[in-house]
């Protein structure tokens, strides 16, 4: 492999110069925020530096913006991910939202990691209407913090834990609404029951209330089948085990990629689109342009774990 993510930068350009380029012509892709993040410098110091008014250590920051250079070149020469396929997960996956969605029910999507539930389920959110996607983090799976995202998904303002029930359950009473709770393993029972609630409190007249998503991995039905949740489990309408993906799925992901190099992805993806695409990304930097082959597929896929 030629070049890596710790490749300096190749430009005339003094690296202040190159950085206010780079701030002023990309968008959204450089902010300020983000070059911050990766040289652990505040956005003003990355601000100041930019506009020739730093007064600390410019030779520190020449060297952290340098570094930081390298690397966002070396990932612009990164070959592009495959765009998303809609595997027989995902078909799988659209059809349980979709009869939730329309039933106002409640769901539950279990499967392994790295198969494509996410991906599926914010296909469906970007196809469907009135459908927020939130991603429930370790420690913030309490009411609180599931209040807040969801808060931000609907563009509310947070405020109390109370507050953002009364103000979730008003804005989405009679909606026919779906809210999509991924990586549902880290929610707390409070929340489980605080999502029941929400789904109970916005039926509309016919019965139909805003219908709830939980997506993870296969031990959260183990844990909801538990007496403290039963209010929770009683109501899963729609429930659907996800698995592998296949061969066929694989070609859908790898689309054009030549038949023998898909094979032998597939063979070493172990059944996951995740490691999938990791394993093909590598496979193609290490190609460098030529046509892929199995044996440069097994040699993408030697530094992912087993």
């Amino acid at each position: 492999m030629t070049d890596t993510l710790t490749a300096r930068t190749e430009h005339a350009a003094s690296p202040r110069e190159r950085l206010k380029e780079l701030l002023a012509t990309s968008g959204n892709r450089v902010t300020l925020k983000v070059v911050a993040g990766g040289i652990r410098r505040g956005t003003g110091t990355v601000s100041d530096y930019a506009n020739g008014h730093y007064a600390g250590d410019v030779a520190d920051m020449d060297r952290r913006v340098v570094a930081w250079l390298g690397r966002y070149d070396a990932r612009q020469r990164l070959p592009q991910r495959p765009v998303f396929a809609t595997t027989s997960i995902a078909e799988d996956v659209h059809g349980a939202l979709a009869i939730a969605h329309v039933e106002g029910d409640i769901a539950c999507v279990i499967g392994p990691s790295g198969i494509g539930k996410t991906e599926a389920c914010r296909d469906y959110a970007r196809r469907a209407k009135d459908v927020v996607v939130i991603t429930v983090i370790r420690g913030r799976g309490t009411p609180k913090g599931v209040c807040e995202a969801i808060c931000a998904a609907l563009g509310l303002t947070p405020g109390t834990t109370s507050a953002m029930i009364s103000a979730i359950i008003d804005s989405l009473v009679g909606g026919r609404n779906l809210i999509i709770i991924d990586e549902a393993d880290h929610l707390s029972p409070s929340s489980y029951d605080l999502l029941r609630q929400i789904h109970d409190n916005t039926q509309d007249d016919d019965g139909f209330g805003c219908a709830v998503a939980f997506v993870g991995m296969p031990e959260m039905l183990s844990k909801l089948r538990r007496d403290r949740y039963a209010q929770v489990y009683n109501r899963i309408g729609v429930y659907l085990p996800v698995g592998r993906i296949t061969e066929a799925d694989a070609r859908k992901i790898l689309s054009g990629v030549p038949a023998d190099a898909v094979a032998a992805a597939f063979a070493q993806s172990h059944g996951e689109a995740r490691r999938l695409v990791k394993g093909y990304m590598r496979s193609r930097r290490m190609a460098e342009g030529k046509p892929l082959t199995p044996a440069t597929i097994v040699s993408g896929f030697e530094l992912l774990v087993a």
